[in-house]
């Protein structure tokens, strides 16, 4: 909708373009509230919409207990999931507020998501630009639940906001840089991958790149390395 009211505006004359433009940043802003409610809607509906939501509330649980999250196949108890973590210490986080258990295992997937949508739709001006906050629609229960895809696209928005700070000092903008990375990487292994196009760009800048690299690495594998420091995090040795 938006390319085409883009094309045709080169077409129709001023004073119509500039009503359809108009008409799509209403659009743009309801569709943005709309995406807020079902957010809020959604904290509130007594389930939840993907089977390992319950599963990572779980790992949550355990982990407040001094329990082990990944378990030894031998052991009778098979529970765990293929993610970092750091998804798991966020739930354990979460679970401390003073809420009901289902309310605060949504709120790592919920909060990055409204978070996201607002910060994007603060700091873009374009109608283009604006424009893909709609695809937040097309994620569907992707761009809620909690798993660790929320917190990825929030954290990539973060570090490409940091990386436009032209007054940011070089090496503290790579140390944060990596240390979202490693953040990323304790959801999801692959998660530092989100953070890849804000570091290029960052470092397309530099004169000398060995140091900026090797501060983001260093950082990036620190703070991964973090994530596994809580005892009995790793695997139930009995």
């Amino acid at each position: 909708m938006l390319l085409t009211t883009t094309t045709f505006s080169r077409l129709i004359p001023n004073h119509y373009t500039a009503f359809l433009e108009k008409l799509l940043r209403y659009i743009i802003v309801t569709l943005t509230v709309v995406f807020l409610v079902t957010l809020f809607l959604y904290l509130l509906y007594p389930t939840y919409v993907d089977h390992v939501e319950p599963t990572l509330a779980d790992l949550g649980m355990l982990f407040r207990k001094g329990e082990a999250i990944y378990a030894w196949p031998a052991t009778y108890s098979l529970h765990g999931l293929l993610y970092g973590p750091g998804l798991t210490e966020l739930q354990a986080a979460a679970q401390l507020l003073p809420v009901p258990l289902l309310i605060s295992s949504k709120l790592p997937g919920v909060l990055p998501a409204a978070i996201l949508a607002l910060l994007f739709l603060r700091v873009t001006s374009s109608l283009i630009a604006r424009g893909y906050i709609l695809f937040f629609f097309l994620f569907a229960d992707a761009a809620l639940w909690n798993r660790a895809d929320p917190i990825l696209g929030l954290a990539a928005f973060v570090s490409l906001l940091l990386t436009e700070r032209k007054q940011m000092a070089h090496f503290l903008l790579f140390i944060l840089l990596g240390v979202i990375a490693g953040i990323c990487s304790s959801l999801k292994l692959h998660g530092a991958l989100y953070i890849v196009p804000a570091f290029v760009m960052a470092l397309s800048r530099q004169d000398k790149w060995l140091v900026p690299f090797a501060l983001f690495v260093i950082f990036a594998a620190a703070t991964l390395l973090a994530s596994f420091a809580p005892p009995k995090l790793t695997f139930q040795i009995s």
